[in-house]
């Protein structure tokens, strides 16, 4: 969906000057003729095999594009209204008769998208599990939530259906695929997928390669070093899962005074969310910029997207669902237990949302109905009724992470102002520290204890102001520091 993100001209020239198809079936571009496409829908490859025999065989692959529908709506800035997005398991069923149509052997959709249900909704953002399942579709090369399928070791059948094989280079997707033929044509009989950690230190350098890219990677370099403003505190992530987060803090602060609005009688609230927290990405995944002078290159842990900004209004009850969505993030967690994870593993920490301007406190104990207590700034309980002002990113309006309300509410405002940059005049202007304030807390579950990955120097902040009541539980094999949290 990033593709999008510095609009179609830009998007166009890319795919004129690649020396391989860029594909994509269900985004359009909205034309006087109707909707045409953006991309090449689909590409086929004829491969000359070997079969078991000794005899050559030709072999034909059928690949097609897909990406979240909702990526018309995310990158609005950019696009205006000049794309729209399909379905992606109705968009696989037309391009699985197309290719077949054309006489492919094995068809492979390659998916920006995550793992998702398995059970069928329309417009999933996260489809690929149920686009393994569709007919005729042999493998799903999935992405989007940058995960790694298989997590371990090697899967086989039906779980080989899909490979994710991680973010920034990190491991290479192998599926190996065994076929039959017959009077009918070629047919999968089995599958086994694995993912092959990339050896970066036992890889040469292309020369080639190094000539072209040094004078851009050495301007770039020096781009990255400068300095932007200053950190009047030390912006971390390290507790942004369990308690009050410095981080969050800076940007709920920066946005809310970027949309400067002058209707006072309606709260203006800040929902921001982690992008940082450890998890896949290992324990130096995260925001970690020391007080004092900041370079341009400390801030995409910040916020590392070009999302714009938007604010929305929305009920009381609107909003409660919201942080009923964000809540989902979180492990049910027993009472009397003492060895549970707080986190669901295979969701990331962008879909957890804090809404600065409101307190509530998460009860655990339940899987769902989990907000209690919500208070406006000036302490009164939130009612249903209530109108709040929620200042938000362009993906999150756009129903980005599966918050449908933020996408079904009305926009008071959409500035176009990528939020880096916002960031970085709150940088500049260096505004003055203060303590990261207390939004929201756990209910108390007696004799229940959860344990969470951080980072290695998180022991040194655990009297911070706000914090859940945390032990030290050492370093992980991994290198994470384990914290048991009490609740």
């Amino acid at each position: 969906n990033h593709d999008f993100s510095f609009g179609l001209e830009f998007l166009d020239k890319l795919a004129s000057q690649a020396r391989f198809p860029i594909l994509n079936a269900n985004l359009r571009r909205k034309t006087a003729e109707g909707l045409l496409p953006i991309l090449p829908e689909n590409h086929l490859i004829d491969k000359t095999i070997v079969d078991e025999s000794g005899s050559a065989v030709r072999l034909r692959i059928g690949l097609f594009g897909l990406c979240p529908p909702q990526t018309a709506d995310w990158e609005r800035a950019p696009l205006g209204r000049d794309i729209a997005g399909r379905d992606m398991v109705a968009v696989a069923h037309e391009q699985v008769g197309e290719l077949k149509g054309q006489g492919a052997d094995v068809v492979i959709a390659l998916a920006h998208s995550g793992t998702g249900p398995r059970q069928f909704r329309p417009e999933l953002e996260n489809a690929a599990r149920v686009l393994s399942d569709l007919p005729g579709v042999d493998l799903v090369v999935a992405g989007h939530i940058h995960g790694r399928i298989p997590d371990r070791g090697e899967a086989h059948g039906v779980e080989a259906r899909i490979v994710m094989p991680g973010s920034h280079g990190s491991h290479l997707g192998v599926v190996d695929l065994d076929l039959a033929r017959d009077a009918n044509g070629w047919t999968v009989t089995d599958r086994a997928a694995r993912l092959v950690p990339a050896a970066r230190d036992e890889t040469a350098e292309d020369d080639r390669i190094v000539r072209i890219a040094t004078p851009v990677h050495f301007a770039s370099r020096s781009a990255l070093d400068q300095e932007v403003g200053s950190a009047s505190r030390h912006l971390h992530s390290y507790f942004s899962l369990v308690g009050p987060c410095p981080a969050l803090t800076f940007v709920a602060n920066a946005l809310r005074r970027h949309a400067n609005e002058t209707d006072t009688d309606t709260p203006l609230v800040a929902a921001v969310s982690p992008f940082h927290t450890g998890g896949w990405g290992g324990p130096g995944n995260f925001v970690d910029i020391p007080e004092g002078p900041v370079k341009l290159r400390q801030m995409p842990p910040l916020f590392p997207f070009q999302d714009s900004l938007c604010v929305l209004e929305l009920s009381g009850r609107e909003v409660h669902d919201w942080l009923e969505h964000s809540a989902t993030i979180f492990s049910t967690i027993a009472p009397d237990e003492v060895d549970q994870p707080l986190i669901v593993p295979s969701l990331p920490s962008y879909q957890f949302d804090v809404l600065f301007g409101l307190t509530y406190q998460i009860d655990l104990s339940t899987p769902d109905n989990r907000i209690r207590q919500i208070r406006l700034a000036n302490g009164k309980p939130l009612r249903p009724d209530d109108r709040l002002r929620i200042v938000t990113t362009s993906f999150r309006a756009g129903g980005g992470g599966g918050y449908d309300m933020a996408r079904r509410a009305r926009t008071a405002v959409h500035d176009t102002t990528p939020i880096r940059h916002i960031l970085q005049s709150e940088l500049a202007n260096a505004p003055p520290p203060g303590p990261a304030p207390v939004v929201w807390s756990f209910a108390p579950i007696p004799g229940a204890e959860a344990w969470i990955d951080t980072h290695p120097a998180a022991g040194a902040h655990l009297k911070a102001p706000g914090l859940p009541r945390l032990s030290d539980l050492g370093l992980t094999p991994r290198g994470f520091r384990r914290m048991s949290v009490k609740f």
